[in-house]
This record gives C-alpha cells, structure tokens and sequence, in this order.
C-alpha cells in the first residue's frame, strides 16, 4: 500500500504542477485527467467533445469523467486524477474563491483536493497558491474495486 500511496502523491504533484504552469501561462486551462500506472508511469487522458474548436470547460470534463470511469473499472491503473478550475464552496473557508480541484482516486481512496489560488500580476503572471483543503468524497472511478 506504501508503494500505491506513494504513486497517488506523484499523481497529484503532477497534475497540481501542470495545472499551476497553465494558469501562469495563460491565466486558464481546461479540465484534463492523468492516471497513474503500477509502475509510476502517468499518462495524460483528455476530453473528446466531437472536434470542437472551442468546447465548453464542462463538456470536456464530463468527457474525461466518463473515460475515467471505463480506466477505473478495467482496472491496470494504481490511481487517476481529474482536473479543472473552480469556485471553491463556501463551507471550506478558503482565503480566496478560485481554485485547482484535484479529484484523485485509487483503490479505496477518493478526494477532491482544493487548492485556492490568486493570479497576479506586475509586468509578469504570478500564481500565489494558499493552503490545501481536502475533501473526501464517495469514489467514482474505482466503484468496483473499493469496499462499499
């Protein structure tokens, strides 16, 4: 389980690092998945929303949702991670209402992992991320293989 545990914080670290490098970039980024694999390979997975030039953020996320739920359930993968922009939720005290949520699931564990940023900006994009909040929630992508 150390090993799985360990890949699951690789998965995160990648996915929080990208989403940090897009938003300094460009201010924005759309949602995209990763997985892990038992030999701590991380492969990109991302929507596909029918050739659309500019296909809204939520579709994209779906799309990527529904794919994870086909990795998870095939299994072959130690972890996978769901990403996207959000508003924070109010309930969770976050200094500030913009965020990176990480839905990262493995067998037996799921959160969303909220991590509230500012863009600033003098002369050069700046992202100031604030502290983590984690949340857990019930698993989507590892349904079959996670205890009920």
């Amino acid at each position: 389980m150390a090993q799985t545990d360990d890949q699951i914080e690789n998965l995160f670290r990648f996915t929080a690092r990208f989403a940090q490098e897009m938003l300094s970039e460009s201010g924005d980024f759309y949602p995209f998945g990763a997985t892990i694999s038992a030999d701590g390979k991380i492969a990109a997975v991302s929507g596909d929303v029918g050739g659309e030039e500019n296909p809204q953020p939520r579709d994209v996320y779906e799309s990527i949702s529904a794919q994870l739920v086909r990795i998870g359930a095939a299994g072959g993968v130690e972890g996978v991670a769901l990403v996207a922009q959000v508003d924070i939720p109010d309930d969770l005290g976050a200094q500030v209402e913009k965020g990176i949520r990480v839905h990262i699931e493995g067998d037996g564990f799921a959160r969303f992992i909220y991590i509230p940023y500012e863009i600033r900006s003098a002369g050069e994009t700046a992202v100031h991320l604030h502290e983590l909040l984690a949340v857990e929630v019930q698993p989507q992508f590892f349904k079959a293989q996670s205890p009920d």
